[in-house]
């Protein structure tokens, strides 16, 4: 099993696609702030030595209120103030994180990602590896008019899902060459391959590691917190 882990939890929203004036990653599910739900998965595996939390800066006192106020000390749960995007917020979070061996990144948005989750991306033996699920509707190419251009085959396509985890030094090489070229990526598995031609090892998710975004995304994870956690099937 991996040991000498650091974790970096993107916490960066500030609100404007769910509508709310809370930043994202402080809206309650089923009672309690999104970013606790992922933390709890997390406090108790002792691979995992130091995380950072990289938030705007306008959310970074009320997400150290929150964190005091829950029981999590500075010394180990950090919160650094994130960059313009979220390619940019991961960069800060690995400078934060430097001595790690390898490094876990996962997003306050998915707070359905279970401990168990976390645990096998310890325990695989891949370097670098990332939560994925199949796609199990149409995906379809358009032009620049608008009009359908072509289908993908979709069983060749997954929906990559976080939490992830890397090498540590061959992450931070990613980031690097990519700021050499001014490139900025959505997620970490695409900017690994797509930079350092690093393969990438899919492990199952799950259909209820849902990312939070839209107002309806709320009041289904609401529902799903009734149906799986509280009726035990999240573990």
């Amino acid at each position: 099993m991996k040991d000498k882990i650091g974790l970096i939890l993107l916490a960066g929203g500030v609100g404007r696609r769910t509508q709310r004036k809370v930043p994202k990653q402080l809206l309650l599910v089923g009672g309690k702030p999104m970013l606790v739900h992922s933390l709890e998965k997390i406090e108790d595996i002792p691979q995992i030595t130091s995380v950072a939390i990289p938030c705007a800066e306008e959310a970074m006192e009320k997400t150290r209120y929150v964190l005091d106020a829950w029981g999590y000390d500075e010394a180990k749960y950090r919160i650094v103030e994130g960059g313009a995007t979220r390619h940019e917020s991961v960069s800060r979070g690995l400078s934060s994180l430097s001595g790690c061996d390898y490094v876990i990144i996962h997003e306050a948005a998915r707070p359905f990602a279970a401990k168990a989750d976390f645990l096998r991306l310890l325990e695989i033996e891949d370097y670098n590896a990332t939560l994925g699920v199949s796609i199990p509707f149409t995906v379809a190419e358009v032009d620049k008019t608008g009009n359908l251009s072509g289908v993908l085959d979709r069983s060749a396509l997954v929906n990559v899902q976080l939490p992830q985890i890397f090498e540590y030094a061959t992450l931070a090489a990613a980031h690097e060459k990519a700021a050499q070229a001014g490139r900025q990526y959505t997620e970490d598995a695409s900017l690994l391959y797509d930079q350092l031609g690093v393969a990438v090892r899919i492990v199952e998710g799950s259909e209820i590691n849902i990312k939070i975004t839209y107002p309806s995304d709320l009041v289904i994870a609401e529902s799903i917190y009734r149906s799986f956690v509280i009726g035990g099937a999240d573990d």
